[in-house]
């Protein structure tokens, strides 16, 4: 198949858009929650087994282009914008405050952010693998992923599970590993509300109901969830949910 050649493309998508009953301006666009994600627009154009096609867009440039074209919101996984060994470091505190700045300039806000834990080969077994170590490594990245989203001001942080083990069926215990995945998702809801705590009064709460709430055959999770109500006035607690896989931040 031939190309169609760059002077070419906006034009085929103009007319694509009128064929579709023609497009939003940029001024309707930002009247609705439509979020750009920095992955989609900085992608490289490679696959397995193949190498990049295109030059990666900075968070900078794609924030500009997101806020020219209406779209007042974006998202981001945390290895999108911050390099892997900067997680947790001088330079993602710098990283986030260069997004930040960004996002102010061109009239956009962050709308969520979520952690990478597919590609790199530390989640080869999935971020709920039999070694504890990278358990416990998941648990950072998405405890790591909610200070981040705090920091951006974020509404929702997301937490993928990837693989969720081997590819192989019967590989893992299954139940095991979704167990392993819902005390990372703990991890990350624990921390949010421990941050949320320093910061704001008014908390939603999201946590995942699994076997760790049985106790002597009963289930006691609405027990769990009744004493962590009674630490807080009635009034800081505006929604509770019980079973989730993703956690609403505080703003």
């Amino acid at each position: 198949m031939k190309p169609v050649p760059a002077s070419q493309q906006q034009a085929l998508v103009d007319r694509l858009a009128q064929s579709c009953g023609g497009s939003y301006s940029p001024d309707v666009r930002r009247k609705y929650f439509l979020t750009g994600p920095q992955w989609a627009a900085a992608y490289e154009g490679h696959a397995l087994f193949h190498a990049p096609t295109r030059e990666p867009l900075t968070f900078e440039q794609v924030i500009r282009h997101y806020g020219e074209i209406g779209l007042g919101w974006w998202c981001t996984h945390d290895t999108d914008v911050i390099p892997t060994n900067d997680l947790g470091k001088d330079g993602q505190a710098e990283i986030v405050s260069r997004i930040k700045t960004a996002l102010a300039e061109n009239g956009v806000a962050c709308s969520m952010v979520t952690t990478e834990t597919f590609h790199h080969a530390v989640w080869a077994a999935g971020p709920a693998a039999e070694s504890p170590a990278v358990r416990d490594y998941a648990a950072f990245r998405v405890k790591n992923t909610v200070d981040i989203g705090h920091e951006l001001g974020a509404q929702f942080a997301v937490y993928w599970p990837g693989s969720l083990g081997y590819y192989v069926q019967g590989a893992v215990e299954e139940t095991e590993t979704l167990r392993w995945y819902a005390e990372a998702l703990n991890a990350a809801c624990e921390h949010d509300i421990a941050v949320a705590a320093k910061t704001v009064k008014k908390l939603r709460v999201k946590s995942f109901r699994h076997h760790e709430h049985v106790k002597d055959g009963k289930d006691i999770f609405d027990d769990v969830v009744s004493n962590f109500i009674g630490q807080h006035p009635e009034d800081d607690i505006i929604s509770l949910t019980g079973i989730q896989y993703t956690h609403h931040l505080k703003g």
